[in-house]
């Protein structure tokens, strides 16, 4: 079901009841703007095939999520990693950008 980063393998398989699971073992508590986070990345996955770097996510983010989001407040909510734990909370695969 997981590659072995931790990424879903099928991301049709992804639901809230997964996303939740994925979060417990990253020791991540979900809140709301989380979810809203991994909603909106889903949706722009859905589009575009992929995650934008982590840049344009954070404008983009500004844009359509939170007006006061900026990159320390992602890299923080997604606990230092914000590329790769936001995508494994989304159920997508691993980011181009993420080494």
């Amino acid at each position: 079901m997981f590659t072995k980063e931790g990424y879903l393998i099928k991301k049709e398989d992804w639901n809230e009841v997964i996303c939740t699971s994925i979060a417990e073992t990253l020791g991540l508590p979900l809140t709301p703007l989380h979810l809203q986070l991994i909603h909106w990345a889903r949706a722009y996955h859905q589009t575009h095939h992929r995650l934008p770097a982590m840049r344009p996510l954070v404008k983009l983010c500004q844009q359509t999520v939170d007006p006061t989001l900026d990159s320390l407040k992602i890299n923080t909510l997604f606990l230092g990693h914000p590329l790769s734990n936001l995508a494994k909370l989304a159920g997508l695969p691993k980011p181009l950008h993420c080494m």
